[in-house]
């Protein structure tokens, strides 16, 4: 179930792993695993990140901004 939209993504470098946050905290209890059929069924503007370089970032302000991306800061986690 979609509850919040997705305003963060990372594409970690070390590990090649994906991580898809609506940029609240990070709270383990809030974290749910789901196939890529459903992350793109329920926000397939998630697509234009497919690119997004190892070590970076995307971000946006709301669910209807473009997406900004960036370098992640060498001691993010």
């Amino acid at each position: 179930m979609r509850e919040k939209p997705i305003l963060l993504v990372i594409h970690e470098a070390e590990d090649d792993c994906w991580h898809f946050l609506c940029g609240t905290n990070g709270d383990e209890m809030n974290v749910r695993v789901i196939s890529l059929r459903e992350l793109l069924q329920t926000n397939p503007d998630v697509a234009e990140l497919a690119d997004l370089p190892l070590g970076w970032k995307a971000t946006r302000d709301t669910p209807t901004d473009n997406w900004c991306r960036s370098a992640c800061d060498a001691d993010q986690d």
